[in-house]
């Protein structure tokens, strides 16, 4: 599924420190009341899902990009992407199909859809 194809992405680029430092900013998003509008993380809209930006401190001269949706319906972080980006410039296509690509199939079901149990 997508989160697990999102945690093989990180894990094959950032070290154990790297990834508990992007793990640990998830977890500060998804207890957020309005994860779009965070005051602590660096985040950017890209179309319907968000980029959530870092880099420097423990990531030392990594610069970090994880995309993700926000669903509404289930309040949930859909986490679709991890990237190192390389440039200064905009997002590279190839990361934006990527990313595009995973929303379509989480929005059609592909990967199931999250139950609410409450």
């Amino acid at each position: 599924g997508i989160l697990s194809s999102c945690h093989k992405e990180a894990r094959s680029v950032l070290n154990p420190s790297q990834y508990d430092h992007i793990r640990d900013q998830v977890r500060d998003l998804a207890m957020q009341k309005e994860p779009a509008r965070s005051v602590s993380l660096d985040l950017r809209a890209i179309e319907d899902y968000y980029e959530l930006r870092d880099w420097g401190g423990v990531l030392e001269s990594l610069n970090a990009r994880l995309y993700f949706h926000i669903d509404q319906t289930h309040r949930s972080l859909i986490l679709l992407a991890f990237d190192l980006k390389k440039n200064n410039g905009p997002t590279l296509v190839g990361v934006k199909q990527r990313v595009r690509r995973r929303l379509k199939h989480y929005l059609k079901g592909t990967y199931g859809f999250l139950v609410n149990t409450t």
